[in-house]
């Protein structure tokens, strides 16, 4: 199944493994995708899934079921889990030999890792030891592939959600009752915003946690999306005063508009194109440049940032040999006439020079745009570059994927690929 765009997570009512699968089910993906998918685990006994229609306030949701064997049936010395206790270690060699897709089962692992990686520190053991009761485990692991699998399914659609927001009580948990949020979704969570309601009950369990954590890229209200199809997934408990379910709106993005599209260029209200200047003629700009050959390269770095920041039009160093035959660099900076004294001040302060030189020069530039798309990793800043109203250039802007692959700990040129492939889908689907 081809590309669906954006997926929007309403978690008002909390989110759980088995109520994100639930709302994935209700929106389309088959349950015997999903149920092939298990059982590339190879299991020695096979796991059923279920699913069934629920009502939960009124609403008509999917209720998302794992059917597990005895734990006798798995506790043989073909199968990696243990019948007594399962532990993070076993669970990852189970997964590296499954034969699931590749994606699948490297986002499965991660999503198991983040769970395990919470408890390790919670319980003060490593990582390896970290185990889990024979059922909490398989049902992880049902509710870990399946979504999983259902998210390769609508080909890793950018994942949107509310607020995450936790309810008040107690949780009944293995070593006893602890206070909600439970310690694993606190960790969990951390660096994501959540708050508590007054509502009674547990809203998000660590494997929801995981979730969210593992791949919503923005927390907020709902984007400006054209949504295609909603899901519903129930959760256990069925209160009268509001729906139990995670709701799952599914749909194409409207954050971009390409402005080639349409008759006239404009962009979604979230979105807008921005202008950073329009086509002219030639303008005149002012060239300075500075022998360097007694400063350091991350004074020279620090500088260029430095002019770029206080509005040199660009800046840039040049390897040269000085006099005495040291070898040294040029510092070049471009500014407008009434920029010099400014910059010019900058490097004579900044910089280990002597003397600067200015040269007059005129320069003629593309007419650029700017405007950004979504891609499995965040939103990506492009810019458009125009002569006469034709669109020559696109490009991805490079502090914008470099932030998303810091923060996403993903490969820049993958950022750099998604984007560039996200402006082919939008070009079209126009």
């Amino acid at each position: 199944m081809a590309a669906q765009g954006v997926l929007y997570l309403d978690c008002s009512a909390g989110i759980s493994g088995d109520m994100t699968v639930g709302a994935l089910l209700h929106i389309g993906v088959p349950i015997s995708h999903l149920q092939k998918s298990l059982d590339a685990l190879n299991l020695p006994q096979k796991i059923e899934l279920k699913v069934e229609n629920v009502s939960r306030a009124g609403i008509n949701c999917q209720k998302f079921n794992v059917i597990l064997p005895n734990s006798s049936d798995l506790a043989c010395e073909h199968s990696p889990l243990s019948h007594s206790k399962t532990t993070w270690s076993q669970i990852r060699k189970l997964l590296d030999q499954s034969l699931l897709p590749e994606t699948v089962k490297n986002r499965s692992i991660s999503l198991f890792r983040r769970i395990a990686i919470a408890e390790a520190k919670i319980h003060g053991v490593p990582e390896e030891n970290v185990h889990f009761h024979e059922v909490g485990a398989l049902d992880s692991i049902a509710d870990i592939v399946c979504t999983c699998a259902a998210l390769d399914f609508l080909g890793w659609p950018q994942i949107f959600s509310s607020w995450p927001q936790e309810g008040t009580g107690t949780a009944h948990c293995q070593h006893g009752q602890y206070p909600l949020p439970t310690p694993a979704v606190v960790e969990i969570l951390q660096g994501i915003p959540l708050r508590q309601i007054q509502q009674e009950g547990e809203h998000i369990t660590p494997t929801g946690a995981a979730i969210l954590a593992e791949f919503v890229t923005h927390y907020g209200p709902m984007p400006l999306m054209k949504i295609e199809k909603v899901g519903y997934g129930a959760g256990s408990r069925n209160p009268q005063d509001y729906p139990n379910a995670l709701r799952i709106l599914l749909g194409l993005p409207l954050t971009v508009s390409h402005p080639d599209l349409h008759s006239s260029p404009q962009a979604s209200l979230n979105s807008p194109i921005s202008h950073s200047h329009d086509e002219s003629p030639p303008q005149e700009v002012v060239e300075i440049r500075a022998n360097l050959d007694d400063s350091t390269p991350e004074i020279i770095g620090y500088l260029i940032e430095l002019l770029l920041k206080k509005g040199a039009l660009d800046a840039w160093c040049t390897p040269a040999t000085m006099k005495k035959s040291r070898p040294g660099f040029i510092l070049h900076a471009i500014t407008t006439p009434e920029q010099t004294t400014l910059i010019s001040n900058l490097i004579l302060r900044e910089s280990s020079t002597f003397g600067i030189r200015f040269h007059t020069c005129q320069r003629r530039v593309l007419s650029r745009k700017y405007t950004e798309v979504p891609t499995p990793y965040g939103q990506i800043r492009m810019k458009l570059g125009y002569l006469n109203g034709e669109l020559l250039r696109v490009e991805p802007e490079y502090e914008s994927c470099s932030q998303v692959a810091l923060i996403t700990d993903t490969p820049l040129n993958k950022v750099y690929d998604a984007a560039k492939s996200a402006w082919e889908f939008l070009t079209e689907h126009k």
